[in-house]
């Protein structure tokens, strides 16, 4: 379970279902001022405690929030350092995707290169019969 002392700055997020990557976009700067633990039942009885946070937004509102996700709220908070592991993780990622389409985008040029070779020599080898 994570623990974050009052006086701890976060971005507060709001929970949607929209696309992920364009709402970590908008986020509010927080401080933590305080906090407390929930329990909640799981379908086998089992408790599952969570903190619940307070912050304090930069805006002069409070809002509740869990760590990472909504899991119960409309509110999740990251520490700074965490939001930065988030996006250099999605900035890989995202590296990962281009280059697999580039390698897919030369094997299709290759493609192309051999049919348009072989279409041409097709074709002069008809004209001269």
């Amino acid at each position: 379970m994570d623990n974050l002392t009052n006086g701890t700055e976060v971005l507060l997020f709001k929970n949607t279902t929209n696309d992920i990557h364009e709402d970590t976009k908008k986020y509010i700067k927080g401080i933590v001022i305080g906090s407390y633990t929930e329990a909640s039942l799981l379908v086998d009885n089992t408790p599952i405690y969570r903190s619940i946070y307070t912050i304090y937004g930069e805006n002069g509102e409070e809002y509740n929030a869990t760590m990472h996700y909504a899991d119960n709220g409309k509110y999740f908070i990251r520490t700074i350092p965490e939001h930065i592991d988030y996006l250099l993780n999605n900035y890989h990622n995202n590296n990962v995707k281009i280059d697999e389409l580039k390698k897919r985008n030369n094997e299709i040029k290759q493609d192309i290169v051999v049919l348009n070779s072989s279409y041409k020599n097709k074709k002069v080898k008809t004209k001269v019969k």
